[in-house]
């Protein structure tokens, strides 16, 4: 190429736009393209590198958390599902990176750099696995929680308090509709509980 052709513009911070400039230009993204992917790549296995450091405990830990007596289903749904996303996205990232890019060359990776980088794809797929079963449990845990309830529906309350009153009634007098009011009362509540 001919560097004679290639000018700075007035303001000496870029150059004159030419045939030679678009070039050079193009030259130098071949060049750099595949080396900037390449490290692109590598700054995603390293983070999922630290982000599986320590994951078989942090599972280990909302899975404890999950079967605990007193726990929060939801805060270790949403924990889980957290961790799990944040797996995904980096997985994700170095898929893209693997992937031919549309009129680019295949990323080239060497032997050791290609089973770092299987090694770390399975190690991600396992743990956004665990995870996700994690999440299932503890999604299923917090439906259960949500079906039983801690307090009979307000019907049946006013029933009840219905029902005492009628008792009482029917003691303190002998009229029979307050036992025959009673006794009907007995019936709904038995209904509504069902």
């Amino acid at each position: 190429m001919a560097t004679d052709q290639i000018y700075p513009n007035a303001a000496r911070n870029d150059l004159e736009s030419s045939p030679a400039r678009q070039l050079l230009v193009k030259q130098a993204e071949d060049f750099f393209y595949p080396l900037s992917r390449k490290a692109r790549a590598m700054q995603a296995m390293m983070r999922a590198d630290r982000l599986l450091e320590g994951i078989d405990n942090t599972i280990e830990q909302l899975r404890k958390q999950k079967d605990a007596p007193n726990s929060n289903s939801f805060e270790v749904y949403r924990n889980s599902q957290n961790y799990r996303k944040e797996l995904e996205n980096v997985h994700q990232q170095i898929e893209t990176h693997k992937r031919k890019p549309r009129g680019r060359p295949r990323v080239q990776f060497d032997d050791v750099q290609q089973s770092l980088l299987d090694n770390i794809i399975k190690r991600l797929q396992s743990a956004i696995s665990e995870l996700g079963g994690v999440a299932r449990a503890a999604q299923r845990s917090t439906e259960r929680k949500r079906r039983k309830v801690t307090q009979p529906p307000p019907q049946e309350t006013v029933l009840r308090n219905t029902l005492g009153a009628a008792l009482r009634k029917a003691e303190e007098t002998e009229d029979v509709r307050y036992k025959k009011a009673a006794e009907a009362l007995v019936s709904s509540i038995n209904t509504s509980t069902l």
